[in-house]
């Protein structure tokens, strides 16, 4: 899997990578009107997990670890595991295609073929496979603010992302650091 980070003055930090994306207009999204904040919680969990296996070393593990903290994030994988089996058993197979996606706390970019983009100003249901580990997309509603002109009949669309809050904002921004972290440690290494 290819990833990269960018930042410039129109999206800030960013991550990169090969991702499962789907999009629809968000007025054909019925299935998925989710109470906003249900969806956010939903969205934050699977970015917690996220981190979590990114988190986790067992190497690293020590006998300092109260029997609080090791319930606690015994009932976090139990929530996240309960979690993705219920998607797993309600979904049905998708064929998500998979694009190179640039994705920052604020927007989310795209090549699209022209004819099917769309228009600046819609706003859209989209389904991001952010990570290979997690089987289960993260739902994202955004406007379009932009589609860049690119190779012959496609263009690249760029999102506003809405209505993620401020929590999940921020567990965003981590996994995106951490992106960016990984990407310059590689980048070191081959040197």
């Amino acid at each position: 899997m290819h990833n990269e980070t960018s930042s410039g003055p129109e999206i800030g930090l960013s991550f990169t990578s090969q991702m499962h994306l789907t999009w629809q207009p968000f007025a054909q999204a019925t299935e998925r009107r989710d109470n906003t904040e249900e969806l956010r919680l939903r969205n934050r969990r699977l970015l917690q997990l996220l981190l979590f296996y990114d988190d986790y070393h067992p190497e690293q593990r020590t006998e300092e670890i109260d029997q609080k903290n090791g319930l606690e994030r015994i009932e976090a994988k139990l929530d996240a595991v309960i979690q993705l089996l219920t998607f797993l058993c309600s979904q049905p197979d998708t064929d998500e295609e998979q694009r190179l996606v640039s994705l920052s706390a604020q927007y989310l970019e795209w090549a699209e073929t022209e004819r099917i983009a769309p228009a600046v100003g819609e706003r859209l249901h989209i389904r991001l496979g952010i990570d290979p580990r997690l089987p289960q997309p993260l739902e994202l509603v955004g406007s379009v603010v932009q589609r860049i002109p690119q190779e012959v009949d496609r263009v690249k669309v760029r999102i506003a992302l809405q209505d993620l809050g401020e929590p999940l904002q921020g567990i965003l921004e981590k996994v995106i650091f951490r992106g960016h972290r990984r990407e310059i440690a590689r980048i070191r290494a081959q040197r």
